[in-house]
């Protein structure tokens, strides 16, 4: 795996603005978010890309790619559960 850029690494979080679309489709499906989800999701999602995945062979940049993906997951439970709190209070 080639190092990222800046510009790149830009539009790599540009890329994770989805979350709260997911969010927004899983509540519609009526799922619910759980503070364990919250919690144990984002290092389970970061320990499958980095160590299941094999992230570590690829150096500095595997180690970005694990954690960016990881705080997506904790982003879109997030989201949910926020959504979870609004419709509760309507």
């Amino acid at each position: 795996m080639r190092s990222l850029n800046v510009a790149e690494r830009g539009r790599y979080f540009i890329a994770l603005l989805p979350p709260a679309e997911a969010a927004r489709a899983m509540h519609a499906e009526g799922r619910r978010a759980r503070f364990s989800h919250l919690v144990l999701r984002p290092p389970a999602r970061f320990l499958r890309g980095y160590l299941l995945k094999q992230g570590f062979r690829d150096g500095w940049p595997g180690f970005m790619v694990a954690v960016i993906t990881s705080f997506y997951v904790f982003l879109k439970y997030a989201r949910l559960w926020e959504l979870e709190l609004s419709s509760r209070r309507r």
